[in-house]
């Protein structure tokens, strides 16, 4: 899974991972240096809760340009900003290796995520991309539609606490149809309603590679639930999606009952997790 880290070459970490490290900015600059040197022995680079900023980010995209051999970069939790991400999308247009990106909690809004939009449109090569927690908006979602359209190698996306909101989620959703590369979206979090829960039914109907859906933590209520149902219903014979996620929704006993339907319908079993509904 291009969503999980390679784990049969070494990996350069902040001290909260490692203590070869005695500062954030040893780590930082330890990297830079590797990355620089085209190291064939570092392949993930893990800089969590660091404080690195956009000009750090800056100084690592420079050194991120022409390094072949970095498959994975986890950034989580600092404070790079658009600034930095337009960066590292500017470095990774010219880097080859890396596949996995994770910016979670970065204060990355709706200009940043539509400069990694435009590079992931560009890819060579299948990406996984986190942003959970960064307020990339409406706008921001609508970016990454246009990557589903264009049916770019993203096979992995999570938009968990993006405040992408019904219009963010219905144009991701208007835009599945059209692609065969997604395996993985993630929308928990997004107080996301009925609308696009129903065109998220349509496009389970019509789209043939998305294995896993979570819209945890919304509002989605019965006519959702049910949408999604029938749209799981229609391509009962069909492999996939294998594991829908519907937990801590509006959806009543109603809903959970059509839910629980389609699943003992299919040819292939699907995990329909709808637990802990709200009131």
């Amino acid at each position: 899974m291009l969503n999980s880290p390679v784990t049969h070459h070494s990996s350069l970490s902040s001290p909260s991972h490692s203590n070869q490290h005695p500062t954030s900015r040893t780590a930082l600059f330890s990297a830079i240096n590797l990355l620089n040197a085209n190291d064939t022995t570092l392949t993930r680079l893990f800089l969590v809760s660091e404080q690195i900023n956009s000009g750090d980010i800056k100084l690592l995209a420079a050194a991120l340009a022409n390094n072949t051999h970095l498959t994975s970069i986890f950034l989580q939790s600092n404070d790079i900003g658009d600034e930095g991400a337009r960066a590292l999308a500017d470095a990774l247009g010219k880097n080859g290796s890396v596949t996995h990106l994770n910016l979670g909690y970065n204060n990355i809004g709706a200009a940043g995520a539509e400069a990694l939009a435009d590079v992931i449109c560009l890819a060579k090569h299948p990406v996984s991309l986190d942003l959970t927690g960064n307020k990339i908006g409406p706008q921001g979602a609508r970016a990454f539609a246009k990557v589903l359209e264009q049916n770019a190698p993203l096979d992995y996306l999570n938009l968990n606490r993006c405040e992408i909101g019904d219009v963010g989620a219905t144009a991701l959703a208007l835009a599945l149809p059209k692609n065969n590369q997604l395996t993985t979206l993630s929308l928990d979090s997004n107080q996301i309603e009925t609308l696009p829960a129903v065109e998220l039914g349509i496009a389970l109907h019509k789209n043939n590679t998305l294995n896993h859906l979570s819209m945890f933590d919304n509002c989605i209520d019965d006519p959702g639930a049910k949408a999604l149902a029938a749209g799981l219903g229609k391509n009962k014979s069909k492999p996939f999606p294998n594991s829908l996620q519907l937990s801590r929704n509006t959806i009543s006993e109603n809903g959970q009952d059509a839910l629980q339907q389609t699943r003992t319908d299919r040819s292939f079993y699907v995990n329909i997790l709808f637990g802990g509904q709200r009131p």
